[in-house]
């Protein structure tokens, strides 16, 4: 992706961290936008042609998520399951930053600790299964001996 080119960029204020966002239009979003009746400055509007405020998205955005039976989202869902995507897909504190607005490192590094700890141990899980008798045979265990994890009843109960 870091590759693409962009013609387009989204500059706004973070409503909460009043912190300068600039964001490059992706192009699936540039051909929802071109396939758009615009006409305002601002992309989504009341029925009254008014920008939203903060508080009025987020209702507006219940409502819709109800009507699609998704009583389970939420626009700040929407956020969070950006950046773990964008944190998943190996961006940086930095980036999810500069993507979210965030002013202070501590709510990246959420996302991306736990983003690199399902990494690690996605890495880390296929060492916990035992080695196969081929495996064993290539190894330097004495004939006849088997793995702690292949034996029954190591531990006392």
């Amino acid at each position: 992706m870091a590759n693409l080119m962009f013609f387009c960029w989204l500059e706004f204020r973070h409503g909460k961290t009043r912190a300068e966002v600039d964001l490059p239009i992706l192009p699936q979003l540039q051909n929802v936008l071109d396939a758009t009746k615009q006409g305002h400055l601002t992309f989504l509007v009341t029925s009254f042609g008014k920008p939203f405020t903060s508080n009025g998205f987020g209702n507006a955005m219940r409502e819709w998520c109800d009507q699609a039976k998704l009583p389970h989202c939420t626009s700040h869902g929407l956020r969070k399951a950006g950046a773990t995507i964008a944190a998943e897909n190996g961006a940086s504190d930095l980036q999810l930053m500069a993507i979210f607005g965030w002013t202070r490192a501590e709510m990246a590094t959420l996302y991306t600790r736990r983003a690199n700890r399902r990494k690690l141990s996605r890495d880390a899980m296929p060492l916990m299964v035992s080695r196969t008798e081929n495996e064993l045979e290539k190894s330097h265990l004495p004939a006849g001996s088997v793995p702690l994890s292949k034996k029954s009843n190591n531990f006392k109960r």
